[in-house]
């Protein structure tokens, strides 16, 4: 079975956003798989070449990787620890986290997009008056 890369969290619904190997995300009931699907694909391979920690059964959590400036290396890692130095592959794990954030940072757009634009054709076919139609995006989720 495919590993799925959890890439982030949905807060209102309170569901998992997730990258999968065919250039989806998927959230809940939701799935995307339109013009960036290709784009998608090549960030998931790259994600999964750059992730150190290892799937936990079918999934991938990169959500706790931030994105690491010098300042917050010091602040974070230098400080708290009292170290004089780090050595090489810390440093390879923080530029890994870094460029791993930078490629969900251009994700997560993607899916509010695509959420947003499903939601826009489902409100339009019901009754905006009915209890059961969607006010929010994220309700179809």
């Amino acid at each position: 079975m495919p590993i799925k890369i959890k890439i982030g969290h949905q807060n209102q619904a309170n569901k998992p956003i997730y990258l999968t190997q065919a250039g989806k995300i998927i959230c809940g009931k939701f799935s995307y798989s339109g013009k960036y699907k290709s784009s998608l694909k090549e960030i998931y391979r790259s994600i999964k070449d750059l992730a150190y920690s290892k799937p936990k059964g079918e999934v991938l959590d990169v959500t706790n990787y931030k994105y690491w400036t010098a300042a917050n290396i010091y602040d974070d890692y230098l400080v708290p620890k009292w170290q004089r130095t780090i050595t090489v592959e810390k440093m390879e794990k923080f530029a890994s986290e870094t460029v791993i954030r930078e490629m969900i940072a251009k994700i997560i757009p993607i899916f509010r997009k695509s959420l947003r634009a499903k939601w826009k054709r489902i409100f339009k076919k019901l009754d905006p008056t009915d209890e059961q139609t969607p006010k929010n995006p994220w309700e179809i989720l």
